[in-house]
């Protein structure tokens, strides 16, 4: 069982993670934000949108590498481009991923079956 003062020091690091991380995932979604700007798309559901995919982007890019040992600017830059480019990564990931189901699992959907 947990003790209170744990769960109070779990908190903390968690908070400390947070106030972190917090910058690099506004840069990640101010990256898609551009990118939806750019790309003619002004609308506040667009641009929530954007930043939303963008912010999710830099979240797991910022996960890859905080371990990586590469300086803070470093990563803090490959974040921001994470975001930028959120959009189109998530499409390309997206198609890859119903590619790889449809090869890999059998679907009753698709007639891949007889009987």
């Amino acid at each position: 069982m947990t003790t209170p003062v744990e769960a109070s020091d779990a908190l903390m690091r968690a908070g400390s993670y947070v106030a972190g991380a917090l910058p690099l995932l506004l840069l990640a979604a101010l990256g898609g934000v551009v990118r939806s700007m750019q790309a003619g798309r002004c609308g506040l559901k667009a641009v929530a949108y954007a930043a939303i995919s963008a912010g999710f982007a830099g979240v797991l890019v910022h996960l890859l590498l905080q371990s990586s040992g590469l300086p803070m600017g470093l990563q803090a830059a490959m974040v921001g481009i994470s975001g930028y480019a959120s959009g189109e990564l998530l499409k390309i990931m997206a198609v890859r991923l119903c590619r790889w189901a449809d090869s890999a699992l059998p679907c009753k959907d698709h007639g891949d079956h007889q009987g």
